[in-house]
């Protein structure tokens, strides 16, 4: 059984008008492609479940890998986390607050770093692991991160894709045609507020 949600964020950014405009361009587009593309319409499951998993390959949904069940302040630190490591030195995800129609009217707020919130690499997949920080503290498009098997080389890293705003820089045009785009008129905060619909698994259901 899943659970269907239809969830909000919205993200508060600080912008330095020292940071090269095109960047900060080229950092909100790749965080606004991650929502959409990789986190819109997923399966958020806890992959640690005894329940059997094997359909999430019979579906063309994404996958979100959660440490837990996949609850409103495990979601929003998952997602804080990810914002924060695309944006990266050049758009700082300062706060992020996530709403959801499933919560009896309540939202989860997260601010800062949330290191404290979540797992180590160790703690979250083990010893022996392909990454050295968990898909919530990259920058790639990842979602999950996969567990090495006794003979895999863990020195051959899966391919998530690589940093996502590297793989948007050639093909993205940063636009020119708002006065947004001046150092002199940067802003130093935005609210991005995309919403999407992951579905939720729990244990319960």
């Amino acid at each position: 059984m899943l659970l269907g949600s239809d969830c909000e964020i919205e993200s508060q950014i600080t912008i330095s008008k020292s940071v090269d405009p095109a960047e900060v361009q080229l950092h909100l587009a790749a965080i606004k492609l991650w929502l959409s593309d990789f986190v819109d319409g997923t399966i958020a499951y806890n992959p640690n479940t005894e329940d059997n998993t094997d359909w999430t390959e019979l579906v063309d949904n994404g996958v979100i890998l959660t440490p837990g069940n996949p609850l409103d302040h495990v979601m929003v630190a998952l997602i804080h986390s990810k914002l924060r490591a695309i944006g990266g030195d050049i758009v700082n995800i300062s706060k992020t607050q996530f709403f959801c129609d499933t919560s009896h009217g309540f939202s989860n707020t997260m601010c800062g770093d949330a290191n404290d919130w979540l797992p180590t690499m160790t703690e979250w997949v083990g010893a022996r692991s392909f990454h050295d920080k968990p898909w919530w503290h990259r920058s790639d498009a990842s979602t999950v991160d996969l567990t090495p098997t006794a003979d895999d080389d863990i020195t051959v890293l899966p391919d998530f894709g690589g940093k996502i705003v590297d793989m948007m820089r050639d093909d993205y045009e940063p636009s020119t045609s708002t006065p947004s785009t001046s150092p002199t008129t940067l802003p130093h905060a935005e609210i991005i507020k995309p919403k999407f619909k992951p579905r939720v698994v729990t244990d319960d259901d």
